[in-house]
């Protein structure tokens, strides 16, 4: 157990130092502070980083003792849910990677899209593409119309 315990915070500090990196490659705004499109994922990253980091020394310095989270940890790492926190770290990957050639509104529709589907199933087809659709054209409507910021 204790190398699930481990491998999670491992997992995500692994993903923010890829998130640094592609956010480190990002192009430079043409219009007003040439960095603003770093800070957010940026500052995200960061505090993933940080976090992470706080989460694996906890985890390592409770390694050998026994409580109920040994527990609430076998109860994530079955069934859906290590699958889920794969494909959504997989396809935040795929995300960054598209952004610059898809932008930014074909590239979080078809990102959103799976993940909702990953989530919630072919069930719930309706709610994921409405949730789809909204939250991207929300976003892009609130960053490029009211705030001014332009989006690739």
């Amino acid at each position: 157990m204790t190398a699930v315990k481990l491998s999670l915070p491992a997992v995500f500090i692994l993903t923010a130092v890829v998130f640094i990196i592609a956010t480190l490659n990002l192009a430079q705004a043409q219009l007003g502070n040439a960095f603003g499109p770093h800070y957010f994922p940026m500052g995200a990253s960061v505090l993933l980083l940080v976090l992470s980091v706080f989460y694996f020394i906890r985890s390592y310095k409770e390694r050998h003792q026994e409580h109920k989270e040994d527990e609430d940890i076998q109860a994530i790492a079955q069934g859906r849910t290590p699958y889920i926190i794969v494909g959504t770290l997989v396809f935040g990957v795929v995300y960054a990677l598209i952004f610059d050639f898809a932008g930014y509104i074909i590239a979080t529709l078809l990102y959103l899209g799976v993940l909702m589907f990953i989530i919630n199933g072919k069930s719930r087809w309706l709610i994921n593409i409405l949730t789809t659709l909204i939250f991207t054209f929300m976003s892009w409507y609130i960053f490029a119309e009211m705030l001014n910021i332009s989006l690739p």
